[in-house]
């Protein structure tokens, strides 16, 4: 496993004494301390579980069809964490239809076609989330995924059924 450095940065942030920022790179690296990217608001996910979710993200991207190969030190930290990188493996988790790394250059302004998703929308961890089709993600709403399937039979059984 790789050890990180967790020499702690410092920050004007009002929220320093509550959560420090600290260095996510290798133990031993040399030159500056970096920190990934990370906004604390009221009711927000643990500092431990965003930067979780961070992680989970970058490996299922690499795994996506099309998707550029890791430099092998990150695909062997991302290794670490989830397990083994196998290509074309990333799908939605609503629709569980296969992701493309190319759907993110589709992109345009306000509308993304892969989001981030949650199996369950109340909570913040790398165990429950993932990516999902924009539109399959706007489908699910404010439920879980298996509160969405179930809606959706239903639907079929009224439809089936009139």
């Amino acid at each position: 496993m790789i050890e990180l450095c967790n020499e702690v940065i410092f920050s004007r942030s009002a929220y320093g004494a509550i959560q420090p920022r600290v260095c996510q790179l290798p133990k031993g690296h040399s030159g500056k301390h970096y920190e990934f990217h990370y906004k604390l608001r009221e009711k927000a996910a643990a500092y431990d579980n965003c930067m979780s979710v961070a992680k989970k993200l970058a490996w299922l991207v690499y795994q996506m069809d099309d998707a550029p190969k890791p430099p092998q030190e990150i695909k062997e930290y991302l290794e670490n964490f989830f397990g083994e990188m196998i290509w074309d493996s990333t799908t939605c988790i609503v629709c569980r239809g296969n992701l493309a790394f190319s759907l993110f250059s589709k992109a345009q302004r306000g509308r993304a076609e892969i989001e981030t998703g949650h199996i369950n929308p109340r909570v913040h961890n790398a165990d429950n989330v993932g990516f999902a089709h924009r539109e399959c993600n706007i489908a699910q709403g404010n439920k879980t995924v298996l509160e969405f399937y179930e809606w959706i039979r239903e639907i079929i059984k009224r439809v089936d059924g009139s």
